[in-house]
């Protein structure tokens, strides 16, 4: 990742008003961005009209030359506009002056770019110093945000870049880039160039981030998988410049607006899917049916948070079959079958027709002791919400 000095926001603390806090809307209003002339021009951005609401995370995503970036960097100006506008809280970039735009705008891209003759703390400092603050608010907001991004202060505070791990010197580029409180958050593949553990771990702090300060986060991937974890919605682009679908993860998967975005979203969207629902999502049969815990065939325990994703992976790692859902007393709240998942899965498609996970996956579970699946007459469990949201 790297962070552009001029990208902070200015000497005022004061949080911009929004639906979740800090964060700014964004809206693209019929953009295009063409470089060339005349029957020469061609079209890296074509007609984009869409808006990021105050305090969402929106991801950008599609193949590469799709316009992704190019779109990214006409929020700050470092592109402008062949046509159309880009507006922040319903103001046109085009009015403002760049420099002052991007003082409230964090920029964050793939190799972090930290100054390596400068520790950690300097680094971080670069704006705030560049603004003026005293030096007793500069420190405390270095501490503050190490100790955000999940750094010890008192460990790191000191150190030069080049004695960090490269999931530590992103830690850094995302806290350099917060220094200032920027109402709104670019994000250029910021994770592509770690390796998948470390991806994950940074995948889950900026999702703690997010949902600490309300940042509003445009973040741009060609990966699909990170698009649906971290998104509120996901943006999906095609070679051109024009934009194939807009929608929550869920949606996305359940309902590709085309053949091009089931095509890129994977044949295995159903099983993505059960990432995005949880055991609260899904029918649970009566729990006077559970059956005795025994060592030949233990019971697996699961609450209404675990993802149905990973309930599949335990029940079909279980000599029963099902599992146990419990609340946070222990208490039985009921039974999750395989059944129970597929139904959930319908309900999120809309496919009333698709094959039932039970019938898919029997022939991995054939452990003795299996729960037989639902009859056609089992009830839901009258406590089990509407599927299909984002956990």
């Amino acid at each position: 990742m790297s962070f552009s000095p001029a990208s902070e926001r200015g000497t005022s603390s004061a949080p911009v008003s929004g639906a979740r806090g800090h964060g700014a809307a964004v809206e693209f209003r019929h953009v295009t961005k063409r470089y060339g002339a005349g029957a020469d021009a061609v079209a890296v951005v074509d007609n984009l009209s869409l808006v990021v609401g105050a305090g969402e995370l929106c991801v950008l995503v599609g193949p590469s030359g799709c316009g992704k970036t190019t779109t990214l960097r006409m929020v700050n100006r470092l592109v402008e506009p062949t046509e159309g506008q880009v507006l922040i809280d319903g103001r046109d970039v085009a009015t403002e002056d760049a420099t002052a735009l991007r003082r409230r705008i964090g920029y964050v891209i793939q190799q972090t770019g930290l100054f390596p003759h400068q520790t950690v703390a300097q680094n971080v400092a670069t704006v705030p110093r560049l603004l003026g603050w005293p030096a007793a608010r500069i420190t405390e907001r270095v501490d503050e945000l190490l100790a955000l991004v999940g750094l010890d202060p008192g460990r790191v505070r000191q150190r030069y870049p080049a004695e960090l791990s490269g999931g530590e010197r992103q830690r850094v580029g995302v806290a350099r880039a917060m220094a200032a409180e920027p109402v709104v958050l670019l994000m250029d593949e910021p994770f592509g160039a770690v390796d998948p553990i470390v991806r994950e771990r940074l995948q889950d702090e900026l999702q703690r981030l997010h949902r600490t300060l309300g940042t509003t986060i445009i973040f741009v991937t060609h990966d699909v998988d990170e698009a649906i974890k971290l998104g509120d919605r996901v943006a999906v682009f095609q070679v051109g410049g024009r934009l194939a679908q807009y929608a929550p993860p869920a949606e996305l998967l359940a309902r590709p607006a085309s053949k091009f975005v089931a095509r890129f979203v994977g044949s295995d969207r159903a099983l993505k899917l059960l990432t995005l629902l949880t055991v609260a999502d899904a029918p649970l049969r009566d729990a006077s049916t559970v059956p005795g815990d025994t060592p030949d065939a233990p019971l697996v325990a699961l609450d209404r948070t675990t993802t149905l994703n990973d309930a599949l992976s335990a029940i079909l790692g279980s000599a029963v079959g099902a599992a146990v859902v419990v609340d946070e007393a222990g208490r039985q709240q009921g039974i999750l079958t395989l059944d129970a998942i597929g139904t959930a899965l319908r309900a999120a498609t809309g496919d009333s027709h698709a094959a039932p996970v039970g019938a898919v996956c029997e022939p991995l579970s054939e452990a003795g002791g299996r729960l037989p699946r639902d009859a056609p007459g089992d009830a839901p469990n009258p406590a089990s919400p509407t599927v299909g949201s984002k956990p």
